[in-house]
């Protein structure tokens, strides 16, 4: 669970680009455990743990957000 919302699933498609189901953003890998999100309106940072299973981000309002993978 994402900050007491129900699961989501978020793709990395090839093309540069990070679907969610309620917006699509633009994804830079600034190193091996953080992605950058853009969209209109600002950006999101996603900070992935040592095996990639988990993650900590602050969302486009800058609101903390826990996720793991599925």
């Amino acid at each position: 669970m994402c900050a007491r919302v129900p699961d989501r699933e978020c793709i990395f498609m090839a093309d540069g680009t990070f679907r969610h189901p309620h917006f699509v953003a633009k994804f830079t890998v600034k190193d091996p455990h953080t992605v950058v999100l853009t969209k209109k309106g600002g950006r999101s940072v996603l900070n992935f743990d040592a095996d990639y299973q988990n993650f900590e981000a602050l969302d486009f309002n800058q609101v903390r957000i826990t996720g793991s993978r599925l």
